[in-house]
């Protein structure tokens, strides 16, 4: 009887211990994981700031954007069950605003419809907006 006893309380012992970790291991991982996404939405902030250029005419004169058109198609053209808020995001956040300019009208010329009107049709399952900071910025210059 007093052996039961002894390995009841051991057992309930461990097995306290084990629940008890199992939450505290939760909790490391959620602060974690929230950490990491803060950290991910601040870098993304700071890449969507525009970069200033001396002579931006000059500059988008050089750029050709085939490559980032390609990209961007490639990303949001057609039907897709993915999104890529961070890779669209972040080529577009990139540019100077005449060579968003330019990626526009050629983005245009290629699918025949605005890059404005794509980013804003796609359909982002139940987490809002997810292309909000490049729909904002072309609305800005008038890119829609």
């Amino acid at each position: 009887m007093e052996a039961n006893k002894k390995t009841l309380i051991i057992g309930g012992s461990i097995l306290l211990a084990t629940i008890g970790l199992f939450f505290v291991a939760r909790a490391i991982v959620k602060k974690i994981k929230k950490d990491k996404e803060e950290l991910d939405k601040n870098l993304l902030d700071e890449d969507l700031k525009p970069k200033p250029i001396a002579n931006e005419v000059e500059d988008a004169k050089n750029y050709n954007p085939t490559s980032d058109v390609k990209a961007i198609g490639g990303y949001i053209v057609g039907y897709n069950l993915n999104y890529y808020p961070k890779e669209v995001n972040s080529i577009i956040a990139k540019l100077t605003d005449s060579r968003l300019k330019k990626l526009a009208i050629a983005y245009k010329t290629k699918y025949k419809v605005s890059l404005y009107a794509n980013l804003n049709d796609e359909l982002v399952w139940g987490w809002g907006d997810t292309y909000e900071p490049s729909i904002k910025r072309l609305a800005s210059l008038g890119l829609k």
